[in-house]
């Protein structure tokens, strides 16, 4: 009879695995049940003001910090001038030395110092920020060129009198009454007085008399 129960368990057992296992569709792993994700990578967003250019290069204005490595008096003798021959093939950085240490009086054996790695940076460094361009100047355009005649030279001014016309005014300055003489002065003072022709001149008009080539 135990037997049977255990026969019986066995196959209630397997019916069971075979159901579990094969007749049980378990979630494809391309399923969004199965499928598991990440967040992207945190990345440091750069905080107000900060540059996000290489940390590496120099900024325009600011203070350059100094850098130093660190060297250990191993031997007696030592001096500023020997360790800077050591470091900088030169002994001309000692007080560059001497300057990095402030503290160290007397270089035993043991001491530790410091050596900075630019010997013209020893306590900062001070950028000027660059000048500041001017502007081109403006050249001031040339005058262009007139097609104007140049006007002539006033020799003399008269004041018309009663009774004279221009003819006799034309002989006065130019030894002749011919027409080209006085049509030069009618002309030359149309426009100013608002003369209509040359018998429009009258009492107390003040004629400029122009030079007239010969």
């Amino acid at each position: 009879m135990s037997q049977g129960r255990v026969f019986v368990g066995l196959c209630l057992l397997a019916t069971l695995w075979v159901v579990v296992y094969w007749v049980w569709d378990a979630p494809a792993v391309d399923s969004p049940v199965a499928r598991i994700t990440f967040a992207d990578p945190i990345v440091d967003a750069p905080l107000p003001g900060e540059s996000t250019d290489d940390a590496s290069a120099l900024p325009e204005s600011g203070v350059v910090a100094p850098e130093f490595e660190t060297h250990v008096i191993t031997k007696a003798g030592e001096t500023w001038e020997s360790i800077s021959q050591a470091f900088y093939a030169t002994s001309k950085h000692a007080l560059a030395l001497s300057d990095a240490n402030p503290y160290v009086v007397d270089l035993t054996v043991g001491r530790e110092i410091r050596v900075p790695l630019d010997p013209t940076n020893v306590r900062g460094r001070v950028i000027e920020p660059p000048p500041a361009e001017e502007p081109a100047p403006v050249e001031a355009p040339a005058d262009p060129p007139s097609d104007a005649p140049e006007r002539p030279r006033i020799i003399a001014e008269h004041v018309v009198q009663p009774g004279e016309v221009l003819g006799a005014i034309a002989k006065k300055y130019y030894g002749t009454s011919a027409e080209s003489k006085y049509m030069a002065i009618y002309e030359f003072n149309r426009e100013r007085l608002g003369l209509r022709s040359p018998n429009a001149i009258t009492p107390g008009d003040t004629l400029l008399i122009p030079e007239l080539d010969e």
